[in-house]
């Protein structure tokens, strides 16, 4: 389903790889002011939500601005990577959460094992709630928090603790 593979790309085709190095900066989070959750007129004159694939395709715009204008504008960057979220997740109360976490991994180029399963765990929350279904996108998340907590398991079995494994994160185009 071309929607689900429309919002995972936007949410930044995230390649996350293992990693070992050492986690020393915290970000506060900030949250934005509210943006309209959009929706359109249907012929009836009613409204209903837009889509999957047209949030999407409205949030795509803003991802982009983020990706061109992180490194030197990190501010402005921040501010389209939160427009983005909140498009694409009509504007649920958690997004602003999800997106300083984003912004702070994707800055830092790391996070910690749990708090992946955090950020994946507010997405899938966040699908979960929204009034327009995309069970593809579910699967994948409940897929991906199954994988991250096979990870802590693995971790346990050798003697390593999860709560202090890093994981490079990247968020970038493809």
């Amino acid at each position: 389903m071309r929607s689900i593979t429309t919002a995972i790309l936007i949410l930044g085709a995230l390649l996350i790889l293992p990693g070992c190095q050492n986690r020393d900066d915290e970000a506060a989070l900030i949250t934005p002011e509210p943006i309209p959750i959009e929706e359109v007129a249907t012929s009836e004159g009613s409204s209903r939500r837009l889509s999957w694939e047209d949030r999407g395709e409205k949030a795509e715009e803003h991802f982009l601005e983020y990706l061109k204008l992180k490194h030197e504008e990190p501010d402005n960057a921040a501010a389209a990577f939160r427009k983005a979220a909140a498009l694409l997740f009509s504007q649920h109360p958690l997004v602003p959460k999800w997106a300083e976490l984003m912004i702070r991994f994707d800055r830092s180029r790391k996070a910690l094992l749990p708090e992946m399963i955090q950020l994946t765990e507010i997405e899938l929350q966040m699908v979960e709630e929204d009034s327009v279904p995309n069970k593809e996108y579910l699967r994948h998340l409940k897929s991906e928090l199954d994988e991250w907590n096979q990870q802590v398991q693995n971790l346990k079995n050798i003697g390593i603790d999860p709560d202090k494994h890093e994981i490079e994160f990247r968020f970038q185009e493809m």
